[in-house]
C-alpha cells in the first residue's frame, strides 16, 4: 500500500491463488490485492564532524599520516579546530580522504601527484574511488555468500 518500500501491491489472478509466503487483505474481490512484504533498510545516519582518530581507523592508517595529508592537502581538505584545538573533519573531507588514498595507496602516486589529480579532475578520480569502494562491497557480500553455500 505505502509505495516507500514497505509494502507493494499487485493484482492477484484469478482463479485465487496465493503461495504460502504471502499474506491476503479481506476486500471485496474487485479490489482483491496481494500484500509482499519489502525488505526495510534503517537510515543511514551520517555524522556532521569526525575526530582524527576515527579518521584514521576508518583508513586504518596512525594519525600522524591523516595529520600529514591535512597538511599536506591545505585547501582541499578543512578541518575545523573544537574547543581543545583537535581537528574534526566533515563528510566532504572524508570523501576528500578516500580519493586520497585511493590515488596514494593504491595507485602508488606521489602526493604532490595525487594534488595535481585532484585540482584537475576531482570528479574524474571520486568516481573511480567509489567504483572502486562499491566492487569491493561487492567482493565482500560475495564472499559472503559463497561461505552460506
Amino acid at each position: 500500500m505505502d509505495k516507500k518500500g514497505i509494502l507493494s501491491y499487485t493484482p492477484l489472478p484469478y482463479p485465487l491463488q496465493i503461495p504460502a509466503n504471502k499474506k491476503v487483505v479481506s476486500l471485496p474481490n474487485y479490489l482483491m490485492v496481494q500484500i509482499t512484504e519489502m525488505p526495510y533498510r534503517e537510515p543511514k545516519i551520517e555524522r556532521l564532524q569526525y575526530a582524527i582518530s576515527e579518521v584514521a581507523k576508518m583508513f586504518g592508517e596512525n594519525i600522524s599520516t591523516i595529520r600529514y595529508w591535512s597538511d599536506k592537502f591545505e585547501g582541499i581538505i578543512n578541518p575545523v579546530r573544537n574547543n581543545k584545538r583537535n581537528r574534526m573533519f566533515s563528510p566532504e573531507d572524508l570523501e576528500t580522504f578516500k580519493i586520497i588514498y585511493y590515488l596514494v595507496k593504491e595507485q602508488n602516486m606521489t602526493l604532490d601527484g595525487a594534488k595535481k589529480r585532484i585540482i584537475e579532475n576531482r570528479n574524474g578520480e571520486q568516481s573511480n574511488a567509489e567504483i572502486v569502494n562499491r566492487l569491493e562491497n561487492i567482493k565482500l557480500e560475495l564472499l559472503e555468500i559463497k561461505k552460506m553455500i
